[in-house]
């Protein structure tokens, strides 16, 4: 199969989607991650080799994102984390500031 016709087959499945997708929050959680992470690995194609890894990272963020709405149980996971690099867990919190352990000298003068 061509990746066209992957795209095809998995284009055609947000109009009749797979698990737990079929209906409600999750039926749009796959359809519009499906479309995402198509347009995400389109513009890794299309742009130059320093910006092409990150690309391909929100494109699988976004095709996981699609799989875990159509699983039937996610072991230990909550479905629909806010950011693709994950979510802290129930009852952490986050820094308010980041600590530096040195301070920062300013920068050097340039040469008249």
């Amino acid at each position: 199969m061509s990746t066209p016709e992957a795209w095809e087959q998995l284009r055609a499945s947000r109009w009749s989607p797979p698990g737990r997708a079929d209906s409600g929050s999750r039926r749009n959680a796959y359809a519009a991650a499906l479309e995402q992470a198509e347009q995400t690995f389109q513009a890794a194609a299309a742009v130059g080799t320093a910006t092409r890894p990150i690309q391909v990272f929100y494109g699988l963020s976004q095709a996981g994102r699609a799989i875990a709405a159509a699983a039937v149980v996610l072991k230990g996971k909550r479905s629909g984390t806010s950011h693709p690099t994950g979510s802290r867990p129930p009852g952490s919190t986050c820094p308010s500031r980041v600590s530096r352990s040195a301070p920062t000298r300013p920068a050097p003068r340039a040469a008249s």
